[in-house]
């Protein structure tokens, strides 16, 4: 979210006394976004500096647009701001003017004529537009999104980012899990009770099997798992958490049909040199799904009873293989970059790409 805000570029076309504008980017400015522009062709007046607080005596007969950004900017010397004075008339006539911000912003009132004009450019260029008329207590605002608007949730519930793997371990997490069960029918009360749970309930698994030959995926499998460990537990705190997180980790890997519909989006199929970032990793998460039938790990692993040297190794095992999934999804990219000739001005950093993984069960559009 911060990332995005220190990334854009908002472009506000200010209208009659300015004022609901300007607090609006006020706003924005205060967080750190990371350029915005005022449109306004308006010469300050005595009954603009009766209303707008980003004006001062000094202001009056010059441009509302230059003075307010000037007195915008002393908020925060991180953002920079730009004057435009050229009337909105001309200025939306000219093709491209538009094609630089990542939203607009236009405050009432202002004719139809110019906004349906301003309406139209935002839809071809798929930039997000918002529209606000305030008039005393009194305000309208209304949004229109690109038809398609990519949304990564960064900020999902905690337990929906788990993804432990149960029924598809990778070779890793199968030896650990075996090293730290081996011998638990005779094995000491101490040592029986600090067994991650995770190792626990893929011993559990791997014992359902052996006896029926399948992995445990229906309730009724997923009972007669839970039945054994509730056998063998001995009351341990560790052998309740295994118990108690049967139902819920013992599920096979499944792409939500949300992720579907963006990995399967013409944005997502059709890239270009200046798709933006989203639909460029969202390809080369396509290809992974495709290659692997499962996404990238995310990584994480919930607290639990163990000793903190097996824990910390359990950490590390899913954290490897997170790595490792993601890595995969950076050449991805890198790949798809190089095949559409993109710039290299438009790199996509890392760090982008590991959050779009660790949060790849969360996009929508």
């Amino acid at each position: 979210g911060q990332v995005a805000l220190e990334e854009a570029h908002i472009l506000l076309i200010n209208n009659g006394s300015g004022v609901t504008g300007i607090e609006a980017l006020k706003n924005l400015v205060l967080p750190g976004v990371g350029e915005f522009s005022i449109l306004d062709s308006a010469i300050v007046g005595e009954e603009d500096l009766g209303v707008n607080f980003f004006l001062e005596d000094e202001s009056l007969g010059k441009f509302r647009a230059e003075e307010t950004v000037r007195l915008l900017e002393e908020l925060n010397p991180d953002v920079k701001g730009h004057a435009i004075t050229e009337p909105l008339e001309s200025f939306i006539q000219k093709d491209g003017n538009l094609k630089p911000f990542t939203l607009l912003l236009v405050a009432a009132p202002i004719d139809y004529a110019s906004l349906r004009k301003i309406r139209d450019l935002a839809l071809a260029s798929q930039t997000p537009l918002f529209y606000t008329h305030c008039i005393g207590f009194f305000s309208h605002f209304s949004v229109q999104s690109p038809p398609a608007f990519p949304v990564v949730d960064t900020h999902p519930d905690p337990t929906a980012t788990q993804d432990l793997r149960l029924l598809k371990p990778w070779p890793e997490l199968q030896d650990f899990a075996k090293r730290m069960s081996d011998g638990l029918e005779t094995m000491a009360q101490h040592d029986l009770g600090h067994i991650p749970y995770v190792c626990l309930l893929l011993h559990y698994i791997e014992k359902f099997r052996s006896q029926h030959g399948k992995l445990p995926e229906s309730y009724k499998d997923k009972t007669a798992v839970r039945d054994m460990v509730r056998a063998e537990g001995k009351d341990e705190e560790n052998f309740e958490e295994a118990y108690a997180a049967v139902l819920k980790s013992l599920n096979p890997p499944t792409i939500p049909s949300a992720v579907r519909d963006v990995l399967s989006a013409p944005e997502t199929q059709n890239l270009t040199s200046v798709s933006s970032s989203f639909w460029m990793i969202a390809k080369a998460i396509q290809q992974f799904v495709t290659k692997y039938s499962v996404l990238p790990l995310p990584g994480a692993v919930p607290d639990m009873k163990a000793r903190s040297n097996d824990y910390i190794t359990l950490q590390q095992i899913y954290k490897t293989k997170a790595r490792a999934d993601c890595a995969e999804v950076t050449a991805s990219v890198r790949s798809l970059a190089k095949s559409t000739n993109r710039s290299t001005k438009l790199e996509i950093p890392a760090n982008e790409i590991e959050n779009f993984c660790k949060n790849a069960a969360h996009i929508h559009l």
